[in-house]
């Protein structure tokens, strides 16, 4: 009888050690999708003193964060949402804790955002820089500090490809793949009233920042903008928002296991 019991006592343990290493087998590829996504953005963003353009755009207001790559993507959204994303991996058994399901929501709530900003942000800067590059580079600095009567175009701050792939590539690959193999879709309520809502504050609140830093610094982050006269500027925030807005909504409608109204 006590040998029967021993035996039981192992197969249960043995149950519970499969089911474990089953769980954290399976969730192998989403630490490496979050570990990896956020330390190529977080690399990204730290290279950015490499660049001609660094020291001038620092002085600045607002610096490297007039920037939506980097105020909209890598740290204040993207980079943030995979951390948070890393955490749950790591710590599988709070997933039935209640401040776990609260950081989870949270997470959801920051991906609402981060998504579509990555989407929008990706799709202008590839089709500036491969059609109308001196649109969205500034030229380098210093190239007009002399006086001359030569109608030369400037040569523009271009960024090595290493570094632009980690602030413009690599978080809308992470996000979409986080969205579409990780999580689940938005509910009909979140898509109709809760992401309307946050695309206005992010495109109210990026247009304010922009208008901000460019009163104190005489021109824009990017030059699409310097040469637009302010109801134009308005124009460009309230299209970009509503784009970003339909994009989420394409993606959640595209979701794969998406059926209808689903809510979570």
């Amino acid at each position: 009888m006590a040998f029967a019991k021993a035996i039981n006592r192992v197969d249960h343990v043995t149950i519970n050690f499969t089911v474990s290493s089953s769980v954290t087998v399976m969730s192998i590829p989403t630490i490496l999708l979050h570990s990896i996504s956020a330390s190529v953005m977080v690399w990204g963003y730290n290279q950015l003193d490499t660049l001609v353009t660094d020291a001038w755009i620092r002085e600045q207001t607002g610096g490297h964060w007039q920037y939506l790559t980097v105020l909209g993507k890598v740290l204040a959204a993207a980079c943030v949402t995979m951390l948070l994303g890393l955490s749950g991996d790591l710590f599988p058994s709070l997933k039935g804790n209640s401040f776990f399901r609260r950081f989870q929501k949270a997470q959801r709530t920051l991906l609402m955002v981060s998504l579509p900003v990555a989407m929008l942000v990706a799709l202008i800067y590839w089709t500036l820089l491969l059609f109308f590059p001196a649109m969205i580079l500034p030229p380098v600095p210093g190239w007009n500090s002399e006086p001359s009567s030569s109608s030369a175009t400037p040569p523009l701050s271009r960024v090595p490809l290493s570094i632009d792939l980690a602030l413009h590539a690599t978080p809308t690959i992470a996000l979409v793949t986080e969205f579409i193999v990780v999580q689940t879709p938005y509910s009909s309520y979140d898509v109709t009233y809760i992401a309307p809502v946050l695309a206005a504050f992010a495109g109210v609140g990026y247009g304010s920042w922009a208008e901000h830093c460019a009163r104190h610094n005489g021109e824009f982050p990017y030059p699409f903008l310097t040469e637009s006269p302010f109801t134009i500027r308005i124009a460009i925030y309230a299209g970009a928002t509503l784009l970003a807005l339909s994009i989420f909504r394409g993606l959640n409608r595209l979701h794969p296991h998406r059926k209808g109204g689903v809510s979570h």
